[in-house]
């Protein structure tokens, strides 16, 4: 006949954060063993990827170490858990969103800088816009400059020439317009410039 074993009480959530507030780190380790299995529940329900998971899981054992004492009443503590859980998911997605991950590699940033034969073009092209706007008298260059090439506001500038501010525009796209017209038959292709 063997003889019945003692009955075994499990110390309650309350005993095991007051032993784990002392620094007792089996303490620690059976509110983790008891309590594991929720956390990593709640995180799971984000579908983070794995490691983005395993440091909220993480980041929840570390806040219970940080802020165990402000928990009052520490037989919900398994919802205390969850709920920092979920705060450490969301904290991790909103961290994300503000990354932008590029797809554009080094070698490819590298081919953003334009090669010598790209200078040169540009600066041709630089050189026969300024040579067609010199060659603009009067109204037509003051708009230009004024637009393009005179810092501030093109508009108030135009105002103060005694140019309604309602022709602005008008008078800007016609003259746009014959600029390009200018350039194709100095044979530049508008697409160039």
């Amino acid at each position: 006949m063997s003889t019945p074993l003692p009955p075994t009480t499990e110390p309650t959530d309350d005993d095991l954060l007051r032993r784990s507030r002392a620094g007792d780190p089996g303490a620690t380790t059976a509110i983790v063993a008891r309590h594991g299995v929720a956390v990593r529940a709640a995180v799971r329900a984000f579908r983070l990827q794995d490691a983005d998971a395993a440091d909220a899981v993480q980041n929840t054992w570390v806040r219970l170490l940080e802020r165990g004492a402000t928990i009052r009443d520490p037989q919900r503590l398994r919802g205390w858990l969850v709920r920092t859980a979920g705060r450490e998911c969301l904290a991790l997605l909103r961290r994300s969103r503000r990354e932008l991950p590029t797809d554009v590699g080094l070698d490819e940033i590298a081919a953003l800088v334009p090669g010598p034969e790209a200078v040169a073009i540009a600066a041709d092209v630089r050189r026969v816009v300024a040579d067609v706007v010199a060659d603009l008298s009067g109204r037509r260059r003051q708009v230009v400059d004024a637009l393009f090439y005179l810092p501030g506001d093109g508009y108030a500038l135009l105002r103060g020439c005694g140019i309604p501010h309602g022709s602005i525009g008008p008078t800007r796209g016609r003259l746009l317009r014959d600029l390009r017209g200018t350039m194709r038959t100095r044979e530049i292709d508008a697409a160039v410039a």
